[in-house]
């Protein structure tokens, strides 16, 4: 079940949105509600949501404004625009935020359930992503634990917080006194796995959670994650899980919007 929060100035609309959708059927439960944009933001900082359906045109602070501040503080977050007609130049600041989706009011209940299942079916994708993630890291975690006494706990620990630099395995090599090739083959000894598949599989799945996040450029996550040629980051992501990173957006349905 996701968690979803409305914010709406008009009572009879938030009301119906409340009563009128299926919102069990659709995987969501409602977890708060504000009238405005200020309240809003005041109660989203205690609360997870996954998912922000909002008014644009509101008073204190309206949607847009809304939306820019939740994102920092959940950047996975989705959000869904309710919007008027006349609300275009409003939009077109909702869609550089990366908005999940507009619904034109007045609201149709079989648009909202359409789009809320869209959604949701993305956040279930999303999730079992970030679990592979996780788990990747659990099973790492314990290698590194089990090899304390090797010396190469801080190997591990200074390539996972540098693995979005430019490490190569002679400048490995060259940090800890030894010869390319002798690091090399202790590094394997070690940990059970060559030096440049471990980076690579360290970059691969950090980058897939930087995928979930439709505010990203692909070129974007290539430089956060080590690598400066977003074409090559491509080619060595296919290598690795056998799409490009594209192909892995799409299959998520996570759509990029412009900035």
């Amino acid at each position: 079940m996701f968690n979803l929060f409305i914010v709406e100035d008009e009572w009879l609309v938030r009301e119906g949105l409340k009563q009128t959708i299926p919102w069990h059927e659709v995987n969501c439960q409602i977890i708060g509600e504000a009238s405005d944009g200020l309240n809003a933001l005041d109660l989203l900082q205690s609360l997870a949501p996954d998912i922000l359906l909002t008014d644009i045109r509101m008073p204190a602070m309206n949607g847009i404004e809304l939306a820019e501040q939740a994102v920092k503080l959940y950047p996975h977050l989705k959000v869904v625009f309710l919007t008027g007609f006349d609300d275009f130049s409003y939009a077109q600041k909702a869609v550089k935020l990366g908005a999940a989706d507009f619904v034109l009011k007045p609201t149709n209940p079989e648009e909202l359930v359409e789009v809320f299942t869209r959604i949701t079916n993305q956040l279930v994708g999303e999730r079992k992503v970030l679990a592979e993630a996780g788990e990747w890291n659990r099973i790492h975690k314990s290698v590194l634990e089990s090899k304390e006494n090797s010396g190469f706990k801080e190997v591990e620990q200074y390539i996972k917080e540098k693995y979005g630099e430019d490490i190569t395995l002679q400048g490995m090599a060259d940090r800890y006194n030894m010869s390319e090739s002798y690091f090399s083959r202790l590094f394997k000894k070690q940990i059970g796995v060559s030096f440049l598949d471990y980076l690579t599989d360290l970059r691969v799945n950090h980058a897939k959670e930087l995928l979930l996040n439709p505010r990203l450029k692909i070129y974007q996550i290539a430089i956060q994650v080590g690598y400066q040629d977003s074409r090559y980051f491509s080619q060595v992501f296919r290598k690795y899980t056998g799409e490009t990173p594209s192909e892995f957006r799409k299959r998520y349905d996570i759509e990029v919007f412009p900035l």
